[in-house]
């Protein structure tokens, strides 16, 4: 099965909407286009960051 671009964005937001801002920043500094690797890349990132600022949080909150 093959997805469109849009198709996945779509997904991709419904999925994660923590997400939104680093999509629209990876479209935006790509003139638009999907460029699944690098996107990949700022999601791990964010995922990453979230993980660590989950960590911090709850360590705090306790």
């Amino acid at each position: 099965m093959s997805l469109a671009a849009a198709e996945f964005l779509e997904r991709l937001r419904a999925l994660v909407p923590e997400a939104e801002s680093t999509v629209r920043e990876h479209l935006g500094d790509n003139d638009e286009e999907l460029l699944l690797d690098l996107l990949t890349a700022d999601l791990r990132r964010l995922e990453r960051v979230s993980h660590i600022w989950g960590e911090a949080c709850g360590s705090l909150c306790r």
